[in-house]
């Protein structure tokens, strides 16, 4: 894996800034003494008669209203059908049955599982949710990006790291219907404090034909957190945090939550990488722990070489 000088004297600092490194599979697993610790998984998956969804999954503990919960969420986006649906099971801390597993990954809510064996291989979800029940297996393609401690807030920070594309094998059911699903996606994992209001960061997760991938982390309130990463097919990394980000369109959230900014442009300062972000269909508003986001799944053009692909847009709605 090669690292540009630029991108080697952010890993510098980045490193300055963590206590150890990442060692697995310690650091798939659950975390002491931190206030917020979340796995987020995006994927695109396509079904054995070419329809084709989006199923997004967060396994998610920390605090609310200054008590710990764990709680899991599932969004599932059904392209034939332009629909969006979301799925959650939160356990309070007094009747929580929730296990976290120290050493390794193996959280249980209920009847929803995220593992992974401690010698590695895939991400393992299970998840029994009303009508959903979904079976799916994560694998890695490309190696964990280390994005070191990431301020988010005053004296705030989580460890963060992520894995921009994986394969993925998926049995879903809905109801009477059932699917068997193939594809692709992004999986993340932070621990630490709990963001302040003004640091919560949007997040665009994109996946492109030629292999290569892109994830921006972005906040106008709190521009400590702004991060560029782009991942080339061969798996080379270039970090930057010198960027613009911008919507064409604001709107009102369908739900009153705040304001939702559209139609999104991402360019590298200094750079002819100009991408463009356009959803497909309306997404879904989700309160993560008490937080309201707007998820959606988005086409993406990079202009500079004409070149297409898929993504997630991930917005912490702002107030109106």
């Amino acid at each position: 894996m090669q690292i540009s000088s630029g991108t080697l004297l952010w890993l510098i600092l980045a490193a300055s800034l963590s206590a150890q490194e990442l060692q697995f599979p310690r650091d798939d697993g659950k975390h002491d003494g931190v206030d917020f610790e979340g796995w987020t998984l995006l994927t695109h998956l396509t079904a054995e008669d070419s329809s084709r969804f989006g199923v997004a999954v967060f396994f998610l503990s920390g605090k609310v209203a200054g008590f710990k919960a764990s709680a899991v969420y599932a969004v599932v986006a059904d392209e034939s059908r332009k629909t969006a649906t979301t799925y959650r099971k939160i356990k309070p801390p007094l009747i929580s049955r929730a296990k976290h597993t120290k050493g390794r990954l193996y959280e249980k809510y209920g009847k929803n599982v995220l593992e992974r064996d401690p010698a590695g291989g895939p991400y393992k979800f299970e998840l029994n949710i009303k009508d959903l029940i979904l079976s799916l297996a994560f694998t890695p393609a490309k190696m964990p990006i280390d994005l070191g401690q990431v301020a988010v807030g005053a004296g705030k920070y989580v460890r963060l790291y992520l894995i921009p594309r994986g394969t993925v094998l998926a049995v879903m059911r809905r109801g009477h219907q059932q699917h068997v699903l193939s594809g692709f996606g992004i999986f993340q994992h932070e621990w630490g404090d709990s963001p302040e209001k003004n640091a919560a960061s949007d997040m665009f997760a994109i996946h492109f034909q030629d292999g290569s991938d892109v994830v921006v982390y972005h906040s106008q309130t709190f521009p400590a957190i702004n991060t560029l990463v782009r991942s080339a097919p061969n798996g080379d990394i270039l970090l930057t945090h010198k960027f613009r980000a911008w919507a064409d369109t604001v709107l009102a959230s369908p739900m009153g939550s705040g304001k939702l900014a559209m139609y999104w442009r991402i360019a590298a300062d200094e750079e002819d990488d100009l991408i463009m972000l356009k959803p497909t269909f309306d997404g879904q508003e989700i309160r993560l722990l008490g937080m309201p986001y707007w998820l959606g799944r988005c086409e993406a053009v990079r202009d500079n070489v004409n070149m297409r692909g898929v993504g997630y847009v991930y917005l912490r709605l702002k107030r109106k």
